[in-house]
């Protein structure tokens, strides 16, 4: 129901360095697309969508960075909160899940919210990609796995560059169909959120992922002001606010 029953079946594999290494070297900070030999490409929306099954429209995955009383909220979301109104509540143990909710209430009503998941992995993936281009980045972190995926998807030998791999029959038959719901947001041009994160996805300059004719890009969005930002000693920010 949260919208992460697909991303609960991706099976691990191991990362290749050599390779995400190598497309961090193609990889360009402007325009957040890697500049190949056969043109500009980059890790869209819809290959968010297709490969972990994460929605790319709705809320903004954004908010205060820090809970003032985490106790009270999770009382007010669960019922109950770990020693009957503990303050400190830093985090749950599966251990105290188990014991308090495993089994569903008859009384439990159902609630949800459909927050755009997608973009905001891909918002936090893109900044990576910008921050180890720069001299000195020993390490990255964000959602690896769809940057080595990507690169396998769409060049399976790591030669030709297939622009439409999720076209294939194979492909294609698998494909829930609510994917195809959201199709119409995978080629716009739109600020991609993540709390403290905001980087522009340029979704003109890679018409020919989507099996379009690309024309004549227009100059990039740059957000300078907010390109650096980072949650550290901004505990009490209210990201939504200050975007």
């Amino acid at each position: 129901m949260a919208g992460f029953g697909d991303v609960a079946l991706i099976r691990r594999f191991d990362l290749r360095a050599n390779l995400i290494s190598a497309l961090v070297e193609r990889w360009c900070t402007e325009t957040h697309t890697f500049i190949m030999l056969c043109g500009e490409c980059t890790i869209t929306l819809e290959d968010v969508t297709m490969q972990l099954g994460l929605r790319v429209d709705g809320a903004v995955v954004t908010g205060r960075s820090n809970v003032l009383e985490p106790s009270v909220l999770c009382h007010r979301l669960l019922g109950r909160s770990p020693n009957n109104g503990e303050r400190n509540v830093t985090c749950l143990t599966l251990a105290w899940l188990r014991a308090n909710f495993k089994e569903l209430s008859s009384t439990a009503t159902e609630y949800k919210l459909i927050y755009s998941w997608g973009s905001a992995v891909l918002a936090a993936l893109y900044y990576e990609l910008c921050r180890v281009t720069k001299h000195g980045a020993s390490n990255m972190v964000g959602c690896l796995v769809l940057l080595q995926s990507w690169a396998l998807y769409r060049m399976p030998f790591l030669a030709a560059f297939l622009w439409m791999p999720y076209s294939a029959l194979n492909i294609a038959t698998i494909i829930p169909q609510w994917v195809h719901a959201e199709a119409h947001m995978w080629c716009i041009n739109t600020p991609a959120l993540n709390f403290s994160t905001v980087e522009w996805y340029n979704g003109d300059r890679v018409k020919r992922q989507f099996g379009c004719r690309q024309f004549m890009p227009v100059e990039p969005k740059q957000f300078n002001e907010v390109h650096g930002k980072t949650m550290r000693e901004k505990h009490t920010t209210d990201w939504s606010v200050e975007h």
